[in-house]
């Protein structure tokens, strides 16, 4: 018999829209729970998420949190669950339910991808800073998926913090030699592409903000780009979003050399990875970023920023290349090296592969959780 949990992501619950990786993720957290032996129900579509700061909305947040409690606790079926987990606690989206609900049914809490940043203790999210150290507070544990979280969450005394490595279900994008010949023939049929120029994949949603400013970073490594023998290249943007016009017309200087390809469904994003030679994308700011990782998992190498979280996801002489934070033309260098060097590319491509099945692969991360949940409902 499976083990009940109640399961809540307060910055953006499993399923909803528009998709973004926190989404997706939570929902392979709780497919992961379930491959661990455990029953997980959505406590609460309830999100916490304040992007502006604003002391007046964190306010009607708490007092919806408030009845979000009490329904819970009063429900015969949520009531009795044998743990509390959330995915994602940071000062912009804390978890205001957990710890009471928690306390409430005397079961065990537990956070994955806590981040705890202490320059935000002061100022306009100090409000979803403190509620935040009083989900940390509460928590039997909590999973820390990069060293840069791991290292914030250590400035709290006497908290259980476990690192997690990110994961996907690295079988969705895996690809053969045969198959990734085919799809790199169907796309470059169907963008037009030379049959020369190496073609360059960018798979990000195009919003307003960090991921705005990652493609502001892709026209610095393009310009960079034109001094190098890889020069031809041609850069394929996966992707879509209120910033989209925004981006067009940010590439429309290099003509034919940057090419949209349209927002994909995930499930379809194997071919698209598996036909490009590299996947760039800077990581301006990225938690992680599980692109990287289904890359790998297709056969194609990353080049990104060393910065923010991308080195979880990105390891170096295995499933990439990291350059130098903001150095566009350490990037495009990196990128003219690579896809110069066939026979080092084949080697970087199997080798990503390698790595990612064994390290970071949702079969993995459920052994993970049954080794670290396992005792907290048992006790």
């Amino acid at each position: 018999m499976s083990v009940p949990v109640l399961f809540y992501a307060p910055m953006k619950p499993p399923g909803a829209f528009p998709p973004s990786g926190d989404t997706h993720l939570a929902a392979l957290f709780a497919e992961a729970l379930m491959m661990a032996g455990f029953s997980p129900s959505l406590a609460s579509r309830l999100k916490t998420y304040d992007g502006a700061g604003d002391a007046a909305f964190f306010a009607q947040l708490e007092a919806h949190a408030d009845r979000e409690v009490a329904r819970i606790v009063a429900d015969p079926a949520l009531s009795q669950a044998r743990l509390f987990f959330t995915y994602h606690c940071y000062h912009k989206a804390p978890d205001l339910i957990g710890p009471r609900i928690a306390r409430a049914l005397n079961i065990p809490y537990v956070i994955a991808e806590g981040s705890r940043a202490l320059k935000q203790r002061q100022g306009k999210w100090a409000h979803g800073f403190a509620a935040a150290d009083v989900a940390f507070a509460a928590a039997d544990l909590v999973l820390a998926m990069t060293s840069r979280d791991a290292a914030g969450l250590a400035t709290l005394a006497d908290l259980r913090v476990e690192p997690f490595r990110p994961f996907i279900h690295t079988e969705r994008f895996a690809v053969d030699d045969r198959t990734r010949a085919a799809f790199r023939e169907s796309w470059r049929a169907r963008l037009s592409l030379p049959s020369h120029a190496p073609m360059l994949l960018a798979a990000a949603m195009m919003r307003p903000g960090k991921k705005q400013a990652g493609f502001d970073d892709l026209f610095a490594i393009m310009r960079a780009l034109e001094t190098t023998p890889a020069r031809d290249a041609v850069l394929v943007l996966a992707g879509g979003g209120a910033a989209e016009a925004a981006i067009r017309a940010l590439m429309a200087p290099f003509g034919a050399h940057v090419r949209f390809a349209g927002l994909q469904p995930r499930d379809d994003m194997a071919g698209l990875y598996a036909a490009s030679d590299l996947h760039i994308w800077p990581g301006r700011n990225e938690a992680f970023g599980l692109s990287y990782l289904e890359a790998a998992a297709a056969g194609t190498p990353s080049i990104a920023f060393d910065q923010a979280g991308v080195g979880a996801v990105v390891a170096p002489g295995k499933t990439g290349v990291l350059v130098p934070p903001f150095d566009h033309a350490a990037f495009a260098g990196a990128v003219a090296q690579l896809v110069g060097d066939r026979a080092d590319l084949r080697a970087l491509s199997a080798a990503a592969q390698t790595h990612v099945r064994t390290c970071h692969d949702i079969a993995s991360a459920a052994a993970h959780l049954v080794r670290l949940l396992s005792p907290l409902v048992s006790a």
